[in-house]
């Protein structure tokens, strides 16, 4: 059946103008299908692109996880609150209807993009704007041995919601490394 095709509007909005142009990255599960579109208010002009990453349940309508400028956690609370920048890399979606993906999450008040593991529990739900997705691990965060996120892979995602990763992380005066983690 048909999830989505080029010309549809884009759900969430107030006034029907955004629409689907391309689509970049999708993944699929028994819950449903996610996908990540590049989004213009018109297909053949190629200014105003916005990157977002979407969910149609089965036998649902197409939901709006993300969508760049949008607001983002995990600083809303920050001055002038998060906002999504750029989508980056595979997404993933399970059985549940859980959607993970990466996205570089911006603070006005800060000069760096911090990119975030982002995790959207509420994605399955009935409502056809889901809550926002829950940032679970940032860059700039420290693990349990004190190594500082430095990037982060896309995520894997397994069936109960737990996210797993490659990042690149170093220890404070050390030298970068890789490792794997389940958060």
């Amino acid at each position: 059946s048909t999830v989505a095709v080029r010309n549809d509007f884009i759900p969430g909005q107030s006034a029907n103008e955004r629409r689907f142009c391309e689509f970049l990255q999708v993944a699929a599960s028994n819950s449903g299908v996610a996908f990540q579109a590049a989004t213009r208010n018109n297909c053949t002009q190629p200014s105003g692109e916005l990157l977002g990453v979407f969910y149609k349940p089965n036998g649902g309508a197409v939901r709006k996880v993300g969508l760049q400028n949008d607001p983002a956690n995990p600083f809303l609370g920050a001055p002038g609150g998060t906002k999504y920048g750029a989508m980056i890399g595979p997404i993933a979606v399970n059985n549940t209807g859980i959607v993970a993906f990466n996205a570089r999450a911006s603070v006005p008040t800060l000069t760096t993009l911090n990119n975030v593991l982002f995790l959207c529990d509420g994605c399955s739900t009935t409502t056809t704007t889901p809550p926002l997705a829950t940032g679970v691990v940032t860059t700039g965060q420290t693990d349990a041995n004190s190594n500082i996120f430095l990037t982060l892979s896309a995520p894997g995602l397994s069936a109960v919601g737990d996210i797993s990763f490659s990042a690149r992380v170093k220890q404070a005066g050390g030298r970068p490394f890789n490792s794997v983690y389940i958060r």
